[in-house]
């Protein structure tokens, strides 16, 4: 069961996003409504649920089960199929993560509502471990690794 209506900071920060991708608009707050705001924009309507989570980086299938209430109020919500739903997460911390609900189960997004898998970036829980854990990992450049120097350097002409 949910302790309460969403956390006003990731509320705050969901907001700052939100109004990115269009028009805003909010929900009453009570535990029975599917979201907490709509997002009216070139992606079409979205409805958005916010959810606080200490946990963030795990995998799809434990946020489908630690998110079980959210995703079925979102998917409870006697919608037409054009209008999308997406549960984010908040973390104390200041981090975020973005799903999309789907027929098949989440579907995880940048902060634009891309999907990341389409562009060939991991997820969060795909990268959780070492250095940079956490951070979206960009495919490898055509150029090769620009962060290495090179094996060998070119003596200069002369």
């Amino acid at each position: 069961m949910s302790r309460g209506l969403p956390p006003k900071k990731a509320l705050e920060a969901a907001l700052l996003l939100a109004r990115l991708r269009g028009q805003v608009i909010m929900f009453r707050q009570d535990a029975e409504a599917p979201g907490d705001f709509m997002i009216i924009g070139p992606e079409g309507i979205i409805v958005v649920r916010v959810r606080r989570t200490r946990h963030l980086r795990v995998t799809l299938k434990a946020v489908e089960f630690q998110q079980q209430e959210a995703l079925a109020l979102l998917h409870s919500a006697d919608l037409v199929p054009e209008i999308l739903r997406e549960l984010w997460l908040w973390c104390p911390f200041g981090s975020m993560r973005f799903f999309r609900l789907e027929d098949q189960g989440l579907v995880e997004l940048d902060r634009h509502g891309e999907d990341i898998l389409r562009f060939g970036r991991k997820t969060v829980s795909q990268n959780c471990t070492g250095r940079g854990a956490g951070e979206t990992v960009h495919p490898k450049s055509p150029y090769g690794d620009l962060t290495s120097a090179p094996s060998e350097t070119p003596s200069s002409p002369g």
